[in-house]
């Protein structure tokens, strides 16, 4: 669990400064009344804007166009793909945790995965290489649909082959070794694709983050997450986050990270106190769970994309990130659809072709004609009789 004074002091100094003063709370209180549930409103250079984005993702004129009108429709109505689409985003999000050489535990974090072996999350998480040289991720730190735990996948971090780490922007980005501990890939967790295009996401829009709270088991809020206003570099949302998320990714309603979650400015008391969420004073022998949080701060991922262009853009393991692109939905999730062989292949009966896990098979019906079937029974020796 990460709470860093100085970085919620200056998130908190950057709010202010954005118009949001004196009363934090009260103020997020209006606008999220203003904002409401209902359509998003756009300037005819917003829709403008969102439709270039929606062709790039959707690849079509008319699902461009149709995606730009559910947004501006309402929020709530979505493909039912939206889920699978989340649960393959999931995957390359892991929990962080933060060690001492010795191995004792003395933090957690979330990271998630942007290209082949390159994990960000944020400078206050990993400041120094030697933070990350201890750590570990675990991704599959969660519950399956059967509320089972899953078999996670520790992996250790490999500084000496990449770390960059900016204070300003807060954020990290560090090597992972290609192998858990356990030996599987980490290829199994894929990565998520980052854009540098500016303005993913409009006043009132509801943002997801995936994270781990509190060192937790992998958890995903909706509908708490409704983005406010562009500051700069940074995002401000209202979210119910908690602590030891840091390091999270936030989407927008097509899965496209449109920031690295960063901080949170609590509610404070006339004394400039934290306040819990049923009034009292937090101290830090209170759990970072119990802060009232009034709202949140997110890096956004264009900002972050051309620093690391205009820093590490000639580093092969950026490079690599930023000219790649990632696998496909089903290839994270290790299930691709049947593909029908050629019309008449195997005496005109149909085949087909499964893939899975990395592995491919060729698929051949059983056909038994019935006429069979009715001979062979007919031909079976009788059963002995019970007095027999």
């Amino acid at each position: 669990m990460i709470i860093d004074a100085e970085v919620i002091e200056s998130s908190e100094r950057r709010l202010k400064q954005a118009n949001f003063a004196p009363n934090l709370a009260k103020q997020f209180a209006a606008l999220d009344n203003k904002l409401g549930d209902g359509p998003i409103e756009m300037t005819a250079d917003q829709r403008a804007r969102r439709y270039q984005h929606l062709l790039a993702e959707t690849g079509t004129p008319e699902k461009a166009r149709t995606a730009l009108e559910r947004i501006v429709g309402g929020n709530d109505l979505v493909s039912i793909n939206y889920l699978a689409k989340g649960l393959a985003a999931a995957r390359s999000v892991g929990r962080i945790q933060l060690r001492r050489p010795s191995g004792d535990v003395i933090g957690f974090g979330t990271g998630f995965l942007i290209g082949p072996g390159v994990l960000m999350t944020n400078h206050h998480v990993f400041e120094q290489a030697a933070d990350a040289r201890s750590a570990l991720v675990d991704f599959d730190y969660e519950l399956d649909v059967n509320n089972q735990e899953r078999a996670p996948g520790h992996f250790a971090f490999d500084p000496e082959r990449l770390f960059h780490a900016d204070e300003k922007l807060d954020f990290a980005v560090v090597a992972v070794n290609p192998e858990s501990e356990d030996g599987r890939n980490l290829k199994e967790w894929g990565w998520l694709a980052l854009s540098g295009e500016p303005g993913k996401t409009d006043e009132g829009e509801y943002l997801t983050i995936i994270q781990h709270p509190s060192g937790e088991r992998k958890q995903v809020c909706v509908r708490e997450n409704k983005f406010v206003k562009y500051v700069g570099d940074m995002i401000w949302y209202l979210a119910d986050t908690l602590g030891g998320s840091s390091g999270s990714p936030a989407f927008n309603r097509f899965w496209q990270v449109v920031a690295l979650h960063h901080s949170g400015v609590p509610r404070k008391d006339k004394n400039g106190r934290w306040l819990t969420k049923d009034g009292k004073v937090w101290d830090r022998s209170m759990d970072e769970t119990l802060i009232d949080w009034i709202a949140n701060e997110g890096v956004r991922i264009s900002s972050i994309l051309a620093h690391l262009t205009e820093k590490l853009g000639s580093h092969p393991m950026i490079s690599t990130l930023l000219n790649t692109q990632p696998p496909s939905l089903e290839d994270v999730l290790g299930t691709k659809p049947r593909t029908m062989a050629a019309p008449g292949s195997a005496n005109g009966r149909d085949v087909w072709v499964e893939q899975s896990g990395g592995s491919t098979s060729l698929v051949v019906p059983l056909h038994i004609p019935m006429d069979v079937v009715r001979r062979r029974w007919r031909c079976r020796k009788p059963l002995p009789s019970p007095l027999s």
